[in-house]
């Protein structure tokens, strides 16, 4: 019924010469409902997250990506649970592969988001003269694993410290 309405009025297929005579509406219409289908299917992620007004962002393909002014990067993305397994599992995987690349575990502990519980990692990584950090944050619900990573250089971690802990904490699955 509504779909085929739409589809309809995006095609020009529903026009009388009454419409014909309010053809800018129509286009106007148009161009809205097709904005609004693309929006919709682009933004599709499975999860939200509140992002300060410091922070640029952009959204495709089910990934979250989030930008300091200064060079910090977070990611925030969700995965197929497979093979299903709880999230230490997961963050066990993924400390054997980080440690044989030769990044430095600093710091392990829990966290607690809206509705998600989980896993995060700190690591300390030296590259050249300088010290980068790269954060992985894992919650398992049900068959997806929730990610977000983030990665920078030590002192911008230190500097976004609150506003990182305060997008990992408003994650939620959706």
């Amino acid at each position: 019924g509504s779909i085929v309405l739409i589809f309809m009025i995006l095609s020009g297929g529903a026009m009388n010469n009454t419409d014909k005579k309010n053809r800018h509406v129509l286009l106007f219409i148009r161009i809205c409902l097709l904005s609004l289908a693309i929006s919709l299917f682009f933004s599709c992620t499975p999860f939200k997250a509140e992002i300060p007004d410091i922070f640029a962002f952009s959204e495709s393909r089910g990934k979250l990506e989030i930008y300091s002014p200064d060079g910090l990067k977070i990611t925030v993305r969700a995965e197929k649970n497979t093979p299903q397994k709880e999230g230490e599992f997961w963050a066990g995987a993924l400390e054997n592969q980080l440690k044989k690349k030769g990044y430095l575990l600093e710091k392990q502990e829990c966290f607690s988001s809206t509705n998600l519980s989980g896993i995060s990692l700190l690591w300390v990584v030296p590259f050249g003269h300088e010290y980068y950090n790269y954060m992985t944050s894992l919650a398992v619900k049900g068959r997806k694993i929730y990610i977000m990573e983030a990665a920078g250089e030590q002192k911008l971690f230190k500097r976004y410290e609150k506003e990182i802990a305060g997008i990992l904490s408003s994650l939620a699955a959706k």
